[in-house]
Parts: structure tokens; C-alpha cells; sequence
């Protein structure tokens, strides 16, 4: 005859033992749902926002005797908009960053030197989430 454990206890044992594990990984899963819930409702929210910037090049002219570009740019949305970056493609690209934000409303002048006269002038936004491309041959 053989001994062992009778399947009705096995059975036992083995529900308890996931019971105790469903009860100890329980709160633990519960706060990673809730922090990833969190996260990603604040990501939605940044992202409605930053919908609200948007961009218009007001004026754009080239000083050929300091072979720099004079660009004006507006705030035309009703957020602040953060961390753009002015980039003059060609033969010699260009990247300048303007350090603050600019405010709803408010107008600007950026200088970039470059001596690129054929390309394009692109301003961007990380938080605004936007593009903005002007020709360089349209240019004053």
C-alpha cells in the first residue's frame, strides 16, 4: 500500500496556498494599476494642453551683412509655449533654442546667424507638439 497525501487535502493545501499568494500580490498590483491610471491621465492632460500652442511666423528677413535671419514669431494659442527650437536647414544646417517660454499673445524676434539662403526654416516645439516650415527664398 502506498502513502500519501489524499487528494481532498491536496486539493486544500493547494487553494490555500494560492489564496495566500492572491493576498500578498493583491495591494501590490493594485498600486502599480493606480500609478499607471495616474500616469497616464496626467500624459492626456499635458497633451490637451499643449494643443492649445500654436505658432505664426509674423516676419522673416535676412541681414546678408551680418548673414543672420531675423524671424518674429507670435503665440497665437492660449498656452505658453516651452522649448523651441529653431532649426535653418541647407548647406550649413543650424539649430538655436530660445531659453523662455513665450506667452499667449506675445511676439518676439529670434536672430539665427546662417549663411544658408537655400532650405528651409523650421521652428519646433516639444511641448507644443508642432511643426512650422517656411521656404527660405520667401524671406525679405
Amino acid at each position: 500500500m502506498k502513502k500519501g497525501i489524499s487528494p481532498i487535502i491536496s486539493a486544500v493545501v493547494l487553494i490555500a496556498f494560492l489564496m495566500t499568494v492572491a493576498g500578498l500580490a493583491g495591494p501590490y498590483f493594485t498600486d502599480v494599476f493606480e500609478n499607471t491610471s495616474d500616469e497616464a491621465t496626467n500624459q492626456q492632460e499635458d497633451l490637451v494642453e499643449s494643443s492649445k500652442g500654436e505658432l505664426e511666423i509674423k516676419e522673416m528677413s535676412y541681414d546678408s551683412g551680418k548673414g543672420s535671419y531675423m524671424v518674429e514669431i507670435k503665440n497665437t494659442g492660449t498656452t505658453n509655449i516651452k522649448n523651441l527650437t529653431i532649426t535653418i536647414t541647407g548647406d550649413k544646417p543650424v539649430q538655436k533654442r530660445a531659453s523662455s517660454s513665450l506667452a499667449p499673445g506675445e511676439i518676439r524676434q529670434i536672430s539665427v546667424s546662417s549663411t544658408s539662403r537655400e532650405g528651409e526654416l523650421q521652428i519646433t516645439s516639444a511641448d507644443a507638439n508642432m511643426d512650422i516650415y517656411r521656404d527660405l527664398n520667401q524671406t525679405s
